[in-house]
């Protein structure tokens, strides 16, 4: 009985030994674990230390250049400013000038106004039998040319004369006979046209001399006469009547 409780004793005892044992391993198993950890927690706060100071470097970085930026917006919006001021200070000695200038250019203008209405007079014909002004004359000897300027001197005159005795007779402008629908059928060719040396002599004699056919002559057509027209003359295949 004695024995059994030695045995029992001594198992117990070497239990709790086991017990110590493993509570001791795992103890210091513990702490090295928790001392690696410790060493790997320490690496990484000195990365994340690290890693926020070039952070701090870079912000700080940033935030001097939006300064410089700034610095420079305002020196630019200075010269802006200026620029403004000065274009301002331009535009109104412009309008200061235009408007000290503004009577002269009125006393130029109604001087130019006077010379052309004098230049207008002068280049009237003397003896002008129709009154027509230097732009009719050279308007005439553009019809001239264009209805006839392949033909004779004789024709060509006669050719104008027509278009002068339908002016009389309509109390109407050149410009408005020639215009007259269905009048001329080379009118709308006229702007477009340099009459020959030729039509601006017979245009000319015209104006000066008067027509050279009578004035109830008010028509004419290439290779024979109109049906309905009263026959007059034929210069160079151009037959000249009246209606």
């Amino acid at each position: 009985m004695k024995n059994s409780r030695v045995y029992v004793g001594a198992l117990s005892l070497l239990l709790m030994f086991f017990i110590c044992a493993n509570s001791i391993i795992y103890a210091i198993d513990l702490a090295y674990k928790m001392k690696q950890r410790e060493a790997v927690n320490k690496q990484t706060i000195e990365e994340l230390r690290s890693d926020i100071d070039n952070w701090s470097l870079g912000y700080s970085d940033l935030e001097n250049r939006v300064v410089e930026l700034q610095e420079e917006n305002e020196k630019l919006k200075a010269e802006v400013d200026k620029y403004a001021t000065e274009n301002q200070k331009l535009h109104q000695q412009i309008k200061d000038t235009e408007a000290e200038q503004e009577p002269e250019k009125t006393l130029v203008l109604s001087a130019k106004k006077a010379e052309i209405k004098q230049e207008e007079k002068k280049q009237e014909v003397t003896g002008n039998k129709f009154n027509l002004s230097e732009s009719d004359i050279y308007l005439l000897a553009q019809l001239i040319y264009l209805e006839g300027g392949a033909t004779s001197y004789k024709c060509q005159l006669a050719i104008g004369s027509v278009a002068l005795n339908l002016m009389k007779a309509d109390g109407v402008s050149l410009k408005a006979e020639i215009n007259t629908p269905g009048r001329f059928s080379v009118a709308s060719s006229i702007p477009y046209t340099t009459p020959s040396d030729t039509s601006l002599k017979a245009a000319r004699q015209l104006a000066t001399s008067g027509t050279t056919l009578p004035s109830s002559v008010n028509c004419f057509r290439n290779n024979y006469y109109f049906s309905w027209c009263k026959p007059y003359c034929c210069i160079d295949n151009v037959y000249f009547g009246s209606y």
